[in-house]
C-alpha cells in the first residue's frame, strides 16, 4: 500500500530483463526494481477490473512527471519498464497521438482506468484523445494495423443514438459509438450494466407482485418466468420478504455481452437460483448464457 509521501525512490537496476506477463524474468530490456511501499497514491494508476485471486485491483502504471511507466510484477517485487505515454490531464497520450488509457479516481481515493475504455483499447480498438477510432473501417468492418477485421459495428435496435463495437471473434460488446458524431462512448459499459440492473430489479418487483397477489408457482414455472429448477422453500421466502437474498437471481437468458440490445428486456430475464444460473453460463458468469429451453411470455412482463 502507498503513503503519503510524494517522494519516489528506486533502487539500482537488477540489470538487463524483460518481465513477461507470467512474471518470468528473461534478459532484453532494461528494468528498474521499484520499492512500492514509498510510492506515493496519487502516483500509481490502477487497473479497472479486480484480480480473481486476490480481490485487489492491480497495479498497472507509475506516473514520473509528465511519463507513464508501465509496471510488472516478477516474484512479488514491481519493476518500472517501458514508458507507454505522456500524462495529458487524466489521460495517457502514447507518441503516436493516440489513446493509451483514461483514469480517474475510485471511492477509495485511487486512480485506477476506465474499464469500458480499457476494454476496447485492449481489444485493438486505437482512439484519438477526442474518442475518435483511428482504425480503418470498411464496411462496418474495423481493421487493425495488419489488416486483420477485430471488431464490426452494428446499430442498436432500441437505442436509435448509438452503434455497438462487436468483437469479431467472440460476437461480444466492446465498445459504443455515438451515431451522429462517431465518438466513442466512455460509459458505455456503465450504462448498460445500469440497464441490466434496472431491468432486472423491476422483473424481481414484478414476480413478487404475481406471487403476493396469488399466481401459483406452478403457473410462474410452467410459463418462463421462474425456472423449473428452483427450490418452492425459496420463492416461499422470497414471497415473504420480496428480496433475492444470497439464494435466488435474475438471468439473461440472451447473455448482455453478446446480445446488448436485451439487457433490458424483461421478456429475456428468467429468475434462478444461484446454482442454476451458474449452470447455464457454463460454471462462470464470464461465460455466455446456454440455453434453457424456457421461453418468457407475458405473465411478468
Amino acid at each position: 500500500k502507498g503513503v503519503k509521501s510524494a517522494s519516489m525512490k528506486i533502487s539500482k537496476s537488477k540489470g538487463i530483463h524483460s518481465i513477461t506477463k507470467n512474471g518470468e524474468i528473461t534478459s532484453n530490456i532494461k528494468t528498474k526494481l521499484i520499492n512500492i511501499s514509498e510510492v506515493a497514491q496519487k502516483n500509481i494508476i490502477y487497473t479497472s477490473n479486480k484480480d480473481n485471486k486476490t480481490g485487489q485491483h492491480r497495479l498497472k502504471y507509475l506516473i514520473k512527471g509528465k511519463k507513464i511507466k508501465a509496471l510488472r510484477k516478477a516474484n512479488d517485487e514491481y519493476y518500472e519498464v517501458e514508458t507507454v505515454g505522456r500524462l495529458k490531464g487524466n489521460q495517457i497520450i502514447n507518441k503516436k497521438g493516440a489513446l493509451v488509457g483514461q483514469f480517474t479516481k475510485n471511492k477509495n481515493g485511487f486512480n485506477t482506468l476506465e474499464a469500458g475504455l480499457q476494454e476496447s483499447l485492449n481489444k485493438g480498438i486505437r482512439l484519438t484523445p477526442d474518442y475518435l477510432i483511428l482504425n480503418r473501417i470498411k464496411n462496418n468492418r474495423v481493421y487493425d494495423d495488419n489488416s486483420n477485421i477485430i471488431a464490426t459495428i452494428i446499430s442498436s435496435s432500441n437505442d436509435k443514438k448509438v452503434k455497438h463495437i462487436m468483437d469479431f471473434k467472440y460476437k461480444r460488446i466492446i465498445g459504443q459509438i455515438n451515431k451522429k458524431n462517431k465518438k466513442f462512448l466512455i460509459d458505455w459499459r456503465k450504462n448498460l450494466t445500469k440497464t441490466r440492473v434496472k431491468a432486472t430489479s423491476k422483473k424481481s418487483k414484478r414476480i413478487h407482485e404475481l406471487l403476493t397477489n396469488g399466481v401459483s408457482i406452478k403457473e410462474l414455472k410452467r410459463s418462463g418466468v421462474i425456472h423449473p429448477n428452483v427450490p418452492e422453500k425459496y420463492l416461499n421466502e422470497f414471497k415473504k420478504t420480496g428480496k433475492l437474498a444470497n439464494k435466488l437471481d435474475i438471468h439473461h437468458k440472451s447473455n448482455v455481452a453478446n446480445h446488448p440490445d436485451l439487457a433490458g428486456d424483461s421478456k429475456n430475464l428468467i429468475l434462478v437460483d444461484k446454482k442454476t444460473h451458474k449452470e447455464l453460463h457454463g460454471g462462470s458468469y464470464l461465460n455466455p448464457s446456454t440455453d434453457n429451453g424456457v421461453d418468457c411470455y407475458d405473465t411478468a412482463a
